[in-house]
């Protein structure tokens, strides 16, 4: 009995993942073409009872947990060899390939809870999590393509190979400016006000989520290089 058991929910979890890769492509274009109108629909969908919300999509936050692991699966296509000593964040964290996602996950997620807080504290509302749900949602819908194409973009570049340089740069500077875009026009509808107030707050959250991430990134490889040297002096003493 318990056999079938885990055969039915091994139906049901090859079920759901085979389904994620119809919804996902057709969601990702979705996204990239009309931020506004999926912006809106999570709005209605938040609003709908639990176990009725997004029964033709992926939820946010799967959606960009699953964006990350898209980012991640091209990279390993392309064979990026990551440097062993290079920025802050690749030297302990690119160390294996759980730190890998789960550093990316955490670091993508950074910028939606940025824009979720600084939307609420603008709006003189209380920080929890009814407050927090819409918005964050949001935000994590119009994150994931910017996730996708600058994980791309980053790991073109660490191929060094000259002819695909231009090609990561306009993929970068293409994401960024799209992200940009998007975030003004949603503090903008958000907080209705002005263009200018609008082009402040994005450029202040993307600032902040960008501050915050190379913080804790710089912390990173300062452990490292501690249990390094411990085992270096340990190795020596022996």
């Amino acid at each position: 009995m318990d056999f079938v058991k885990v055969l039915r929910s091994l139906e049901e979890i090859l079920f759901e993942v085979l389904t994620w890769l119809v919804i996902y492509p057709r969601q990702l274009w979705k996204i990239i073409r009309q931020p506004r109108r999926v912006a809106a629909q999570v709005r209605d969908e938040v609003a709908k009872p639990l176990e009725q919300r997004y029964t033709d999509s992926i939820s946010p936050a799967l959606f960009l947990m699953l964006s990350v692991l898209l980012a991640h699966f091209l990279e390993i296509l392309l064979q990026v060899a990551l440097p062993k000593v290079a920025m802050p964040v690749t030297g302990y964290v690119f160390s294996n390939q759980k730190a890998v996602l789960a550093y990316r996950s955490a670091a993508f997620a950074i910028w939606p809870l940025a824009a979720t807080v600084y939307l609420l504290l603008r709006q003189h509302k209380q920080v929890q999590p009814d407050n927090l749900r819409a918005p964050f949602s949001e935000q994590c819908y119009l994150v994931a393509p910017f996730a996708v194409a600058l994980s791309l973009g980053v790991s073109l570049l660490l191929m060094f190979e000259a002819r695909l340089q231009l090609v990561a740069i306009g993929l970068i500077v293409l994401a960024s400016g799209w992200y940009l875009g998007v975030q003004i026009w949603w503090m903008r509808v958000r907080l209705q006000r002005g263009l200018a107030d609008a082009v402040f707050s994005a450029l202040l959250v993307i600032a902040v989520g960008l501050a915050i991430n190379l913080f804790f990134g710089s912390l990173l490889p300062t452990r490292h290089a501690g249990n390094h040297h411990a085992q270096a002096s340990l190795s020596e003493s022996g």
